[in-house]
């Protein structure tokens, strides 16, 4: 069995996280994930999942 583990994903809505766009990243660790290791059984997204919690600061 293979899996991709992906952590601390940090959704902060538009605009950068410590001058990284967390959407740009996943969008690139889907494109290599589709790319090299399609043979995956499934994705764990784990560790932090936004960065604020708060619906609003989305």
């Amino acid at each position: 069995m293979r899996f991709i583990h992906l952590t601390d994903r940090h959704v902060v809505g538009s605009g950068l996280f410590h001058d990284l766009d967390p959407s740009e990243r996943l969008s690139q660790a889907v494109a290599s994930i589709n790319a090299e290791h399609s043979d995956a059984d499934f994705v764990i997204f784990a560790g932090y999942l936004t960065d604020w919690g708060d619906a609003q600061k989305l």
